[in-house]
């Protein structure tokens, strides 16, 4: 069977956007390579999900439900919170959640000791937690369901995982998978200091790309419009780093520098591009 490794161990994987900007005024990228370390919403105020780094925020409840306030004791630090990510039993090349990223980390066998697992996005309320993504992958063990075709493209994981602790990179990343696109970018001049840095290799994995000319979008908004047709113009496809450059362009200024509606609307180009067929 394409996509699944029966009996084998399962992937654990942080899907990510490395351009998008975070409260310092650097990009992903950069704070991955100067910190050595992927960090949450609370240490960074960037998130490919709901953004709601404040006391009392979305995020911030659902995990006061999901560990009886064990995030919340005094003295607890932002960097103590969970990383989000997802476990998977096959191998697509896009990591686990891509609605979450065009690149992901993949994370080495033992983190799997600190990761718990929940079935579906944590923040909309999941239908049940795993417990530990050890007893997951246990349970698991030999399962013969069938899968899609490796290359098919899955906005959506089915299993959730919270990473509990620090994602250090030397430590805990196995390699990085980037969409091509970011070739030739300051995406590669990132991930090459990552490299040197702490060791962790990158590869490309299979295009993400479509033509503007067509794109029928179902978001009803002048923005989006703008950005299709001066692609469309240029001849180019549309591509995850073409997303990045959008989200950080002056067609824009229509948002009065509104950080949420240009995540907003950056997620909602990603979502489309990566899986057409499907509402973002």
């Amino acid at each position: 069977m394409q996509g699944v490794r029966a009996g084998g161990p399962p992937r654990l994987t942080i899907n990510f956007h490395p351009d998008r900007l975070t409260r310092d005024g650097h990009t992903v990228i950069e704070g991955l390579a100067s910190t050595g370390r992927y960090r949450n919403q609370f240490e960074v105020g960037y998130t490919n999900g709901v953004v709601s780094p404040e006391p009392g925020g979305l995020r911030d409840r659902c995990e006061r439900a999901m560990y009886g306030g064990a995030y919340h004791r005094p003295g607890t630090r932002p960097e103590e919170r969970p990383k989000y990510g997802s476990l998977t039993f096959d191998d697509s090349p896009y990591g686990g959640w891509p609605r979450f990223g065009s690149c992901h980390l993949v994370l080495k066998p033992q983190v799997l000791d600190r990761v718990t697992v929940s079935v579906g996005d944590s923040v909309l309320g999941p239908s049940w937690l795993a417990g530990s993504a050890t007893a997951v992958a246990a349970a698991a063990a030999g399962r013969t369901a069938p899968s899609e075709p490796r290359l098919a493209r899955r906005l959506d994981g089915p299993l959730e995982a919270q990473v509990h602790g620090p994602v250090d990179l030397g430590r805990d990343v196995e390699a990085i998978s980037v969409d091509p696109s970011f070739v030739g970018t300051p995406v590669a001049d990132g991930l090459a200091l990552v490299h040197a840095r702490f060791g962790v290799p990158w590869h490309t994995g299979p295009p993400v790309e479509r033509s503007a000319q067509g794109w029928s979008t179902t978001r009803d908004q002048e923005l989006v419009r703008r950005a299709l047709q001066e692609r469309a113009s240029s001849g180019q496809p549309c591509t995850a780093a073409w997303v990045g450059v959008v989200a950080r362009s002056s067609l824009w200024a229509w948002t009065s520098g509104d950080d949420k509606v240009i995540g907003e609307i950056a997620k909602f180009l990603w979502n489309e591009l990566f899986s057409p067929t499907r509402p973002a």
